[in-house]
């Protein structure tokens, strides 16, 4: 690190007028002292005492190794000197430029500026020097002397890659594709099986195991998991690392924040709500689990692998229960005995192919303009062949000969590798000439060793992130900007240069799955529309590496472990982060680490807790993430101590106000507070922060304004959101002259008076802007229509890259001619039309030949989708050409798919659209047709339409999942006129969500047609009922065909008994393979219907339920009513029930004595019964199987159970800190009445539905 900031401080000594004249003489001393030291750290570094990531020698120097660590500190304390001196220059500048308003000075001690005041704090005896730079100075000057003592070569190492990296082409594609070479016969194989419809009818899952080299089978997997074909098959594609130690609530932890794209925020040991959440979140969907590196333990010489094998085993039977027909796992594994009686459909042996490692090096490493020496190709093979087979080793490998030019270079790699090898078979009394997989950590290291010192530090600081861990370009980048890792020579800017790092270090292969991923989208499920954020991973041993590394820079990642207790001792952490969700003290942080550079809170929690009361003076914090925090003080209270800050990142916080005083940080380069969804003010002043590069305030619904003189930021580069304003200073003119990129959203645009007002917008030049939304309004979902609208739009012309345009509150009928143009907006690949009022026919937007994605919403006066002309006058490509996603939300007028639409003509296609979302359109009675369907979100508002869904929905043979719900009133009317439809018997139809449709469960009312359509739903495996007010007694016709429904939830439907209307004939089963059942908030439910094959049922809120008998192979269940002073008879029946969850039933006095009878249970857990005193004598005597006890918030169990013989089990107890015993019983019996004395209102009240 002492390089990068050595570098820094002689770039910004140079600067003219930096030092103050009175220290003039010192700060060119400090300049020609750092001069005389550059050249010299690389051969330093070599004879420091190398350290488990670097060979240099046999044996270190510990003194040359003391001196670099005393360079290190005087480095640090001299960088913040400097950037003091910096700050104070900023400041002069501002005041020397504008006068700063009086409040703006008096809000800080900035107001007085003194360079004593921001000097760093100096120990008495450093004080009679003179002044701090002096010491620094007098301290280096030392160090200097102390150097030439140790004779260092200028500029010799292993290092020789920094003279080239400037000539080198770096790629500008930064989805970096895995390269399988020589395989294509085995990956058609495995695609094939995974498609077969013929193994999904002996298997529940399909089951391959992949048995081979480590990185050969991974390869090979993830390039089946991008074919296109899997892609389509496949809902879900989830990824797990299973190594080093096989833990089953990591992985079903890992499965289910994959599933839903975000952390579940659920306990790795609650292994019983981990388990329903999964069968909750899978249940329907066809997904294709891959688990990397099973049978791989810490300890690899291990031969003992029956644990992992129970656990797999035991995993398979959790996904078993209520997948998606055709739901498959890949396993990955080295060892042969894993195989051996695990019943996988099938095992793939991989051997090595002859010349596929050889070409993916050539690929790898070789470009194909140029030729190489014949000498070099033959080094490149021997280099291969001493990889051993791993294709991790071929490609890191290939990585670092890719800089390598010269014979002669490649001959001391190659001496550098058998030297490796050498010095193994020393130590492990072997003779080999090749590494084998497990030696990849090795070849990572001797790679890591040829970088350049400043390619390192940008390495080693990814170490913050956990493994595991989706890193996004763009954070990587500012972070690396924000702590100086890098400069620009002024022919490209510094993001441009971050761009460049993050691909060298792509081309390397330290990263890996480096992908595209859309930006409103999770990293897990495929997103229709534009994919703009690039994310990427490490793998294990790179990540291991970059650990072991970064730990002696001063870089430390605490992950889940940040109570104080496990802080480092070491007074060198400069970098830190922490995934713990625990309330973080950000004073006792920074005055503990007074060195820390950096702070990160990792993660994606609901909200984290910071205490902040201003930071400590003496602090160096050039960069401050903490996102979803809720601040408990003032952050900005001594905003005098945060000069250096130069990234802040608090988006999704719950601040309302940016204070005034923020203005001063003029460092700042990147300020993010997108999502703060309170925040409602920012301060007037931003002008002044004149190093801002990056502001992010889209999604702060509350915000209203924005400062005025903007257009003075002049290297702001993104600005996310701009609320037009009538003011001087908040015209649309402020961004002319900002060379904006990425994203941005106008709002306000009724306020620009004419053209020529728009045209100062000068959107034309902006070419880096990919993301572009017009908006006429603020809040309103609807504008009036404006004279000059058409013409404003007209003048604001993007470029013709955009990918991205959003149209809101728009009051004209006409469009901007530039819309519909495609050749002006050939690469658009989303559009939304939102609140544009007027609109009554849709510009030619099916002309546009890359539109993926077209969302229309809001549109009163819309009519029709398509004019005539794009039916009988279309090019060969035929109208939307591209379109996979539609969106028709709330468009009351829509009555037809194209104009003048009559009987005869053919009704229009949507070739590649898989999802469709149509709901609030009343007057729209057909649907297009949709070979590829997936996925429909529809709402019924009249009989035509309920036949229109019914049929689209029936008739489809690719649709997966279908949510529908009611919108009017009407539809529960009488059916006068019967409709036949036909059905297709081979639909895939799975999950199904029907939300206040009352007509589906109306047996008087049901026509032929819709009783066919239930008795066709043969494939259906997840269903949901929501508000459905005519369901009474339990829908026995209609579940009659529902044979392989394996999740059922009925949510608020008040009027469900659960009664049978009749009984079941004679040898007829209900629901035969129906595994999870669920109630909520269904109070008139008296009988939990008799399903024996039901695992798992779930009761909340439902108090006439007394009884739950008969369900005889319960294996969990979960109880809550508020109202319930016992629990419902018939537990002692459930003998085989393992996980018993009870959970804020208030009034639960006592439990019943009946569960001594539960020999099977397992797990036990008590949540919110304030009023619960104890448990049934004997009971610890009874469940001699019972591992694991768990209350929270129950402070009478809890002393109860503290002392006697449940000490043993209890796994946690939970009582509010600082809360007494009499403020928890107030506050329980507050939440109670609350509960028990509202009301149920009816399903259709809109407060219900808010509730839901």
């Amino acid at each position: 690190m002492e390089e990068v900031l050595i570098s820094g401080m002689v770039n910004l000594l140079q600067q003219p007028g930096l030092v103050p004249d009175d220290m003039e003489q010192e700060g060119q001393k400090l300049l020609n002292l750092l001069m005389a030291i550059q050249p010299f750290l690389s051969d330093a570094h070599l004879r420091a005492k190398p350290g488990p990531w670097l060979w240099a020698r046999d044996e270190g120097d510990i003194e040359v190794s003391t001196w670099l660590d005393d360079l290190k500190e005087v480095a640090y304390h001299a960088d913040d000197i400097l950037d003091g001196f910096r700050y104070v220059k900023l400041h002069a500048q501002t005041q020397a430029g504008e006068k700063v308003r009086t409040h703006l000075l008096s809000c800080s001690k900035v107001g007085d500026m003194t360079l004593s005041y921001f000097m760093p704090r100096v120990s008495r005896r450093e004080q009679g020097v003179g002044n701090t730079i002096g010491c620094v100075v007098n301290k280096i000057n030392k160090l200097v002397k102390r150097m030439r003592t140790f004779n260092f070569l200028e500029c010799q190492g292993i290092i020789t890659d920094i003279e080239r990296q400037k000539q080198l082409n770096f790629s500008t594609s930064t989805e970096i594709d895995p390269i399988v070479v020589g395989r294509d016969e085995e990956t058609e194989e495995i695609v094939r099986f995974l498609l077969d419809p013929l193994n999904t009818i002996s298997e529940t899952i399909i089951s391959i195991l992949i048995l081979g080299p480590r990185e050969i089978g991974k390869g090979l997997t993830r390039y089946v998991c991008k074919d296109a074909r899997i892609n389509d098959h496949f809902q879900c594609i989830l990824w797990v690392d299973v190594v080093p130690e096989f833990q089953i609530g990591t992985i079903a932890k890992s499965i289910i924040d994959q599933v839903i794209g975000k952390d579940c925020c659920l306990s790795e040991d609650d292994i019983d709500l981990l388990k329903l959440r999964i069968n909750q979140e899978l249940t329907g969907k066809r997904y294709l689990l891959v688990y990397d590196d099973v049978g791989t333990t810490k300890k690899k010489l291990s031969n003992d692998i029956g644990g992992d094998k129970k656990l797999l085993v035991e995993l398979k039977s959790w996904l078993e229960s209520g997948v998606g027909s055709g739901s498959s796992l890949i396993a990955l594994t080295e060892r042969v005995e894993f195989a051996e009686n695990m019943c996988f459909s099938h095992v793939y042996e991989l051997p090595e192919v002859a010349n596929d490692l050889w070409i993916l090096f050539c690929k790898s490493t070789f470009s194909d303009s140029n030729e190489t020496h014949p000498d070099i190709l033959e080094m490149g093979r021997k280099i291969v062949h001493i990889c051993g087979g791993s294709r991790l080793s071929v490609n890191l490998m290939g990585g670092l000969m890719r800089f390598k030019k010269e014979p002669g270079e490649w001959k001391e790699v190659i001496d550098q590798l058998e030297n490796l090898i050498r010095l193994k078979n020393e130590r492990e009394w072997q003779r080999r000439e090749t590494f084998d997989n497990n030696d990849t950590y090795e070849i990572a290291k001797l790679c890591y060793n040829y970088m350049s010192s400043e390619s390192k530090q940008y390495f080693l600081f990814c170490s913050l992130f956990p493994f595991g861990y989706y890193i996004e370009k763009e954070v990587l980048i500012k972070l690396w900007m924000a702590n100086s890792l890098f400069s620009s020579d002024g022919s490209t800017s510094l993001e441009e240069k971050g761009d460049s790092i993050f691909n060298e270090l792509a081309l390397r292969h330290f990263f890996e799955d480096v992908k595209l991923v859309h930006g409103d989208g999770d990293l897990y499920m495929n997103k229709q529309g534009y994919l703009n954020r690039v994310v990427c991973k490490m793998a294990r041993k790179i990540y291991a590496l970059c650990q072991d590394a970064a730990r002696c820079e001063g870089i430390y990642n605490l992950e889940d472990r940040f109570q104080e207790i496990c802080w480092p001792r070491t007074s060198q952490v400069c970098f830190l982060s922490t995934g713990d969700y625990s309330p973080i003290d950000l004073n006792k942080v920074l005055k503990h680490f007074q060195r820390v550079r950096t702070f990160m809170s990792t993660g994606d929690p609901f909200v984290r807790t910071v205490k902040c009361n201003g930071l400590p003076k003496s602090n160096s914090l050039r960069a401050l993430h903490l996102r979803s925090s809720l601040f408990e003080g003032d952050l900005f209270e001594t905003v005098e101590h945060m000069k250096h800050l130069r990234y802040l990142d608090l988006s999704g916080s719950r601040i309302k106000i940016l204070p005034e005083s923020a203005c001063l940080l003029y460092n700042l380069q990147t300020l993010n507070l997108s999502k703060c969804l309170l925040l409602y003010q920012l301060p007037a002043n931003m002008r002044y922060m004149r190093s801002l590069r990056h502001l992010y305030v889209h999604q702060c619904p509350k915000l209203k304004r924005m400062p005025p003189h903007l257009g003075k930021l002049i290297h702001l580069q993104t600005l996310s959101a701009y609320i037009v304003g009538e003011r001087p200073g908040n015209g649309i003119d402020e961004i002319r002259n900002l060379n904006l990129g990425d994203s941005l959203e106008l709002y306000n645009l009724r306020k620009v008076k004419n053209a020529a007002g728009a045209k100062e917008a000068n959107l034309v030049s902006k070419t880096k802007l990919k993301i572009l939304t017009l908006s006429w309004g603020s809040n309103q979902v609807i504008m009036a229509n404006k004279s000059n609208d058409l013409e404003v739009f007209e003048t604001l012309e993007p470029h013709s890259g955009l990918k991205v345009l959003k149209v809101q509150q728009y009051g004209d009928p006409r469009f901007a001619t530039w819309l519909t143009n495609p050749v002006g907006l050939q690469s658009l690949v989303e559009l939304h039309l939102i609140g544009c009022s007027q609109c009554k026919i849709l510009p030619a937007v099916w002309r546009l030949p890359s539109l993926q994605v077209l969302c229309l919403k809001h549109m009163v006066s819309l009519t029709c989708v398509c004019s005539f002309s794009c039916i009988g006058n279309v090019d060969s490509l035929g109208p939307f050409p591209s379109l996979t996603r539609l969106e028709l939300v709330d468009l009351k007028r829509l009555e037809r798919w194209q104009e003048e639409e009559t009987s005869s003509q053919r009704i229009l296609t949507f070739p590649l659209v898989c999802e469709i979302e149509i709901t609030k359109c009343p007057n729209l009675g057909t649907m297009p047709n949709v070979p590829l369907l997936k996925h429909f979100i529809g709402s019924i508002e009249n009989h035509r339409q309920l036949w229109s869904v019914i049929a689209l929905v029936g008739q489809s043979k690719s649709l997966v999942e279908a949510n529908i719900t009611k919108a009017s009133n009407d539809v529960t009317e009488p059916v006068s006129v019967g409709v036949d439809v036909k059905f297709d018997d081979s639909h895939k139809l799975r999950i199904m969500r029907l939300d206040s449709t009352d007509i589906f469960f109306m047996p008087r009312l049901l026509p032929r047609s819709l009783m066919i359509f239930w008795t066709s739903l043969i494939s259906l495996e997840n269903l949901n009922i929501c508000n459905c007010n005519s369901l009474v007694d339990w829908p026995l016709e209609e579940f009659k065909s529902l044979n392989k429904l394996k999740r059922l939830s009925f949510r608020m439907c008040p009027n469900l008994t659960g009664l049978f209307p009749n009984q079941l004939l004679q040898g007829e089963e209900l629901l035969p393979q129906l595994e999870t059942l669920e109630f909520y908030r269904c109070v008139s439910l008296k009988e939990v219907p008799k399903c024996y094959s039901i695992l798992n049922l779930e009761l909340d809120e439902c108090p006439e339920v007394h009884s739950i008998s008969g369900i005889t192979n319960l294996e969990m269940l979960y109880l809550s009513c508020t109202s319930w002073m016992s629990l419902p008879t018939g537990l002692g029946d459930l003998k085989k029930l393992q996980s018993l969850r009870v959970s804020e039933c208030y009034s639960l006095t006592r439990l019943p004595k009946e569960l001594a009878n539960l020999t099977s249970l397992r797990t036990l857990t008590i949540n919110k019964c304030p009023r619960l005193r104890s448990l049934p004598n004997g009971l610890h005597e009874m469940l001699s199987g019972l591992s694991k006890f768990q209350t929270l918030e129950c402070p009478y169990l809890e002393t109860f159970c503290k002392e006697g013989p449940y000490s043993s089990i209890i796994s946690h107890f939970y009582i509010k800190e600082n809360d007494s015993y009499q403020e928890m019983v107030e506050e329980t019996i507050f939440a109670l009445k609350n509960r028990l004395l509202r009301k149920e209102p009816a399903p259709d009240s809109e407060n219900e539905e808010e509730d839901a």
